[in-house]
């Protein structure tokens, strides 16, 4: 059998490549990912397919945005902001840190906050596909907001955003930096599509709600499949009752994951 090209990450084996060409899994495939570790296999594929209950958040169109207001935050954001794709060995690590941290704590995150070495390891093991964009305010320069984009040969992820909360109502650094990118990627560039990635399982965000309404987003939906780890399986089976009443952390993630397979969520 061929190397499949999937990676572990966060014990679970997920596809590698362009999303749009992920396909159906055989069970000896699956069966030969969970044999080298993991605790899981994530399945997703139809692409862009009939409606059901998982779906990437895409933007295929060149239609800039949506609504009067959507216009109005955006000029304000070009008008105090300078926007700029830099190479790696630029990018002020301290103060993008230090905007990320704001962030987590204006939003009250909990899970999964990086220390500044396992930031500074993420940004320097980033290969040439990847880009990265920075947004200063034009009176003092200061670090307003950054982002990181992997471009794929026929579309581009949207990976990570980040941004000041003094900004938020001032210079509205979200509408620029996806105006930005959006008309980088789709019509410099010429993408297929960019994606802001797939549902989300933890519901810790609205942006994918936002780009929707604001920049005309939509769903691709896709079909899921999850497969365990046989000693796992009998734990998610025990467990999913009570999927609505754990608290917020990676057992609830792991559940509503198998609900979203299920068509319950």
């Amino acid at each position: 059998m061929s190397e499949l090209p999937y990676i572990l990450y966060k014990n679970s084996w997920v596809y590698s490549e362009s999303i749009d060409t992920e396909i159906q899994l055989s069970g000896e495939q699956i069966k030969c990912l969970l044999s080298k570790g993991g605790l899981m296999v994530r399945n997703l594929y139809d692409f862009d397919g009939a409606e059901s209950s998982f779906w990437f958040v895409i933007k295929d169109s060149k239609d800039e945005f949506r609504g009067h207001t959507t216009q109005k935050r955006i000029q304000k954001s070009l008008s105090s902001l300078t926007f700029e794709r830099i190479l790696k060995k630029d990018f002020p690590l301290e103060e993008a840190y230090s905007v990320m941290m704001e962030n987590y704590l204006f939003y009250k995150t909990k899970q999964n906050i990086p220390s500044f070495d396992e930031f500074k390891t993420r940004v320097f093991s980033m290969d040439d596909s990847y880009d990265i964009w920075t947004a200063r305010e034009k009176q003092t320069n200061e670090l307003a907001a950054w982002a990181i984009r992997k471009r794929y040969e026929t579309y581009c992820e949207y990976q990570t955003i980040k941004a000041h909360p003094k900004f938020f109502s001032t210079c509205y650094p979200f509408y620029g930096m996806y105006y930005v990118c959006n008309e980088y990627y789709l019509k410099t560039l010429n993408l297929k599509f960019v994606s802001d990635g797939a549902r989300t399982i933890t519901n810790h965000s609205n942006i994918q709600n936002f780009l929707m309404e604001k920049f005309n987003f939509r769903k691709a939906y896709c079909h899921l499949n999850v497969v365990y780890q046989w000693w796992l399986t009998p734990i998610v089976k025990l467990l999913f009752p009570f999927r609505k009443i754990l608290p917020q952390g990676s057992i609830k993630s792991l559940l509503n994951m198998e609900a979203m397979k299920r068509g319950l969520l």
